[in-house]
């Protein structure tokens, strides 16, 4: 993104430490003057609008305190996560105080609250009652003037080749290139779901395993809405298969015993007639004895039972053919196994949990929440971030050379060269294991593949935020 030079600006801007209060959202600023600021935020989609007045809250970090004025600003641009803003109107006594913080930071003097908090508090300044110096004192002060800046830069220069000289000989393995991190936390959401309660608020002070919302997993109960009536609609289709099962078992059923009565009926009168051939065959042998009759006559009726007896013995009883049930049994077969596999799915689902809550990790103050009760949200959506009371770590960067001399637990000296401090640490991880954080800033993206970060714990009590820059001498065995 293209942004304006310092030197075309109204008002050269710096780089110094604030935050601005914009509806209800804290906002690091990335430059300001007395003129404006420019701010970065997250989310492309922000709601602030170009072109719209704005009130907000400037604030300035000192050391024990933080000091701030409200004012109205005009957002003039915005291009992707930056947007820059003008002041509309700021009173002397603001201006004075913003001069004041600016050298009190360059002078190392952020500490010494008493005199900035009375600038604050509007205390009139004096009116000069010096009289106007001649052009002959004028002269002799700016030769005197420019004496004692080549003496200063004589000193600086001496103090710049002996601190070097020592830094040579110095066992230590030094990085310009850090920032603190660790001081602010974020919260995410584990699952997808929607705020059903949302117990925090902005600037509030909040405890370890805290409750901060309770999310509503509808998509679990539709979830198991919808698979119950899918579960219910599988069960008619199976009973309606079963009933036409069972109403062409009893049509199968019916022919057959149909049939068997046919040739029950069949089998009877064949015996019948068969039983009285055989009385009329004993009465023709008698009556061939008397002569009768003629043999011929006996061997015609012998050979008409005998046709009876194998027409009798050809009458089977019909076998029952169920083959044309086997579709209907295959289909219910088939949703059966589809029955079961759904109850298993909704056994599982009933097993998982219908609400989630979400808890705070660490002690500290609320600055942003993100999301409002009853709004939909995906997994690992921001909620909240929180400002924590810990020393925090700095996050150093080194080369793979340097870092084969590094080891966990080395002692480490960490510089701030806004404030001038210096404080102690300690090598906790490196690698990939350093970037491993709960930070609010995207530490990751703060290194290349040449170079390796290097967490160091901060020893010391401190005042620092998060992405404040720092220099680190690792000191090494």
């Amino acid at each position: 993104m293209n942004i304006e030079k310092n030197y075309l600006r109204r008002s050269y801007r710096i780089n110094l430490p604030a935050k601005v209060i914009i509806n209800n959202h804290t906002f690091m600023v990335k430059d300001w003057s007395f003129l404006g600021f420019r701010i970065e935020f997250e989310n492309e989609n922000n709601e602030i609008k170009p072109n719209k007045i704005y009130p907000i809250t400037f604030e300035l970090p000192f050391v024990n305190f933080n000091m701030s004025f409200n004012a109205k600003a005009i957002c003039k641009w915005k291009k992707g996560n930056e947007a820059g803003f003008e002041f509309e109107e700021l009173s002397d006594d603001i201006k004075l105080l913003m001069k004041e913080y600016v050298e009190a930071f360059v002078e190392g003097r952020l500490q010494e609250e008493n005199g900035l908090l009375k600038i604050a508090n509007g205390l009139e300044i004096p009116i000069s009652t010096d009289l106007p110096i001649t052009e002959e004192e004028e002269s002799f002060l700016n030769k005197k003037l420019i004496k004692n800046i080549f003496l200063i830069i004589f000193f600086i220069i001496i103090a710049a080749i002996i601190g070097y000289i020592i830094y040579l000989n110095r066992n230590s393995i030094y990085s310009q290139d850090a920032f603190v991190s660790g001081k602010t936390f974020y919260v995410k959401s584990s699952v997808e779901g929607e705020i059903s309660n949302l117990n925090v608020s902005l600037l509030q002070k909040i405890h370890k395993n805290n409750l901060i919302a309770t999310i509503s997993n509808k998509k679990l109960k539709l979830e198991i809405k919808n698979l119950k009536q899918e579960i219910s609609k599988i069960k008619d289709y199976i009973n309606k298969l079963n009933q036409s099962l069972l109403l062409q078992k009893n049509i199968i059923d019916k022919e057959f015993s149909q049939k068997k009565q046919q040739i029950d009926t069949q089998k009877n009168n064949l015996k019948t007639l068969i039983k009285t051939k055989t009385l009329l065959l004993k009465k023709l042998q008698q009556e061939y004895k008397l002569g009768i009759v003629h043999i011929v006559d006996i061997e015609t009726l012998k050979q008409e039972i005998l046709n009876l007896k194998n027409q009798l013995k050809s009458l089977y009883y019909p076998v029952k053919n169920y083959s044309s049930l086997l579709p209907i049994k295959g289909m219910i077969i088939t949703q059966q196994k589809t029955l079961l596999n759904l109850q298993n799915n909704l056994k599982q689902l009933k097993f998982q949990k219908k609400y989630f809550y979400i808890y705070s990790p660490v002690n500290g103050k609320i600055l942003n929440i993100y999301v409002k009760n009853k709004e939909w949200i995906k997994k690992d959506a921001l909620i909240i971030t929180i400002q924590t009371h810990s020393k925090g770590y700095v996050i150093a960067r080194y080369s793979l050379k340097q870092v084969q001399k590094i080891n966990i637990g080395d002692r480490a000296e960490i510089y701030i060269p806004a404030l001038g401090k210096t404080y102690k640490g300690i090598v906790s991880s490196m690698g990939k294991n350093a970037l491993k954080s709960n930070s609010i800033f995207s530490e990751s993206n703060f290194y290349s593949q040449q170079d390796v970060p290097i967490k160091i714990k901060i020893l010391d009590k401190n005042n620092l935020n998060d992405g404040i820059f720092a220099e680190v001498a690792i000191d090494i065995k």
